[in-house]
C-alpha cells in the first residue's frame, strides 16, 4: 500500500490554533537534531547518555522558569491528557487513604472543562472505588465559574478541577479568586488547574499559588504532538 500523499494547499487558511498549532521550523530542527545525534538514554552513564541528560535537565529548568516553579516537581508527559490522568489518579488514591466513613463525597469540576477532565474523574472514581459523586461547577453567561457554588461544596470535595483559559471560548478564569474561595473552605483539597491555553499567553507564577497540579501541552504552543509536562506542588 502506497502512503497517502497529502499536498499542502498554499491557499489554505488555518484558524484552529486552539485545537493544535503548526510546529515551528526551529522546533522541527531541534527535535530532528536530538533524534539523530543525541539519542542516548539520559539514565546511561556514557557520553551519549550524559548529553541527553544535559538536554533533559536544561529543558526542565527552562520549563520551571517559564511557569514560575522553583519548588515542587516538574514531570514530563505525553501531553495534557496524561497530566490530567496522573493528577486525578493521585488525588483519588490519596482520598482513598481516609477511613471509609471519613472520605470526601464529591469530585468537583468546571462545567466547561475539557472532556478529558470529567472522563478521567468518572473512570478512576469507579476503578479505584472511591464512589464519590461527580458534580459540575456551574458557569454564568460569561463562562465564569460560580464561586458561591464552590464555597458551598468545597468542604466535601476530594478534588477540584478548574481551568485557566477555556480552549473553545477563550474565557479566562480568575485564579486568585478561585484560590481564595477554595482554600477558605477546604485548605487541603487537591486542586488541578488545566493551564494548557494559558502557557505563552498569560504570566504564570505557580510558586505564588496553591495549585497542586498544572498540566501543559506542547502542541498548543507550536511544538510537536506527544510531549507536555505537569507541575506538581510539594504538598500534593
Amino acid at each position: 500500500m502506497k502512503p497517502i500523499d497529502i499536498q499542502t494547499n498554499a491557499n489554505e487558511l488555518y484558524l484552529d490554533c486552539n485545537a493544535t498549532t503548526p510546529v515551528l521550523p526551529e522546533i522541527i530542527e531541534a527535535v530532528s537534531h536530538t533524534m539523530e545525534s543525541v539519542f542516548g538514554n539520559p539514565s546511561s552513564s556514557h557520553i551519549t547518555g550524559l548529553k541527553a541528560r544535559y538536554i533533559l535537565d536544561t529543558t526542565r529548568q527552562l520549563a520551571r522558569k517559564t511557569v514560575g516553579l522553583t519548588s515542587g516537581r516538574l514531570i514530563f508527559t505525553s501531553g495534557a491528557t496524561e497530566g490530567i490522568q496522573t493528577a486525578v489518579v493521585s488525588a483519588i488514591y490519596a482520598a482513598m487513604q481516609a477511613e471509609p466513613g471519613n472520605r470526601k463525597t464529591l469530585l468537583l469540576y468546571g462545567a466547561t472543562e475539557h472532556k478529558a477532565v470529567p472522563q478521567a474523574l468518572e473512570h478512576w472514581n469507579k476503578l479505584l472505588g472511591l464512589n464519590a459523586q461527580l458534580v459540575a461547577i456551574p458557569v454564568n453567561r460569561q463562562g465564569v465559574l460560580d464561586t458561591q457554588f464552590i464555597a458551598q461544596h468545597a468542604k466535601d470535595a476530594a478534588m477540584i478541577c478548574t481551568m485557566a483559559v477555556n480552549n473553545e471560548t477563550g474565557v479566562v478564569q480568575d485564579l486568585e479568586q478561585l484560590e481564595k474561595v477554595i482554600r477558605q473552605h477546604n485548605p487541603n483539597v487537591p486542586w488541578m488547574v488545566d493551564c494548557v491555553q494559558a502557557l505563552g499567553k498569560k504570566a504564570l507564577n505557580l510558586d505564588a499559588t496553591t495549585i497542586d497540579y498544572a498540566p501543559f501541552s506542547g502542541h498548543k504552543l507550536y511544538g510537536p504532538k506527544g510531549i507536555g509536562f505537569m507541575a506538581v506542588r510539594d504538598a500534593a
